[in-house]
């Protein structure tokens, strides 16, 4: 009877070791690109905002490193649909980066994304994208339009643009998060898919 309650007892430990709760692994929240490349550009230049000269050879080095590679950056990133237009026999469309849905964030150290996308779409494309909708862009920057002229040539009188600056600045709110300006782009469109918030 005895060594029934010690098998018993021995039992009863090895089923409560069982179900004891693991310790949960905690996951870091992967990064999207455009908050990747502002964290390692500041790692990089940590003395890009001191001055005039420090910001004006940091916008520099910064638009390098943005535009030197087919990434995109816009990966993540919600773009409202602002306008779509037609020039010639193409389709245009122009996305603000500066508006953002009610649900997402941007993960420090970037606080807000400011500039404008044009896009070439297809006809097929046309009749399927809602403007005031945000979408997520999949391709990559081509170049960068100088001057919201050159932006508005492309897209015909009447549109908008929030900065033709091209670089970070601190913000004036969160002094450890950054402003990403990026002007006015030109993007090569691979894809859209409709944001949807997780």
């Amino acid at each position: 009877m005895k060594s029934k309650s010690i098998l018993f007892a021995f039992t009863a430990i090895l089923l409560i070791g069982c179900v004891q709760p693991k310790p949960q692994e905690v996951q870091e929240e992967k990064k999207i690109p455009i908050v990747e490349l502002v964290s390692s550009f500041m790692k990089e230049h940590p003395n890009y905002l001191n001055n005039d000269v420090t910001k004006e050879e940091g916008d520099k080095a910064f638009e390098e490193a943005f535009m030197d590679t087919t990434k995109n950056y816009f990966q993540g990133v919600p773009a409202k649909l602002t306008l779509i237009t037609k020039n010639g026999n193409s389709y245009f469309a122009q996305f603000h980066c500066w508006t953002i849905p009610n649900d997402f964030k941007y993960q420090e150290p970037v606080h807000e994304v400011n500039c404008d996308i044009v896009a070439s779409v297809s006809d097929s494309l046309v009749d399927k994208l809602v403007e005031g909708e945000y979408y997520l862009l999949k391709g990559f920057v081509i170049e960068r339009f100088k001057t919201f002229d050159v932006m508005e040539a492309v897209l015909g009188k009447g549109t908008t643009g929030i900065t033709d600056v091209f670089g970070l600045r601190k913000n004036d709110i969160y002094d450890d998060q950054y402003d990403v300006n990026l002007g006015y782009l030109f993007y090569h469109l691979d894809g859209i898919d409709k944001y949807n918030p997780l």
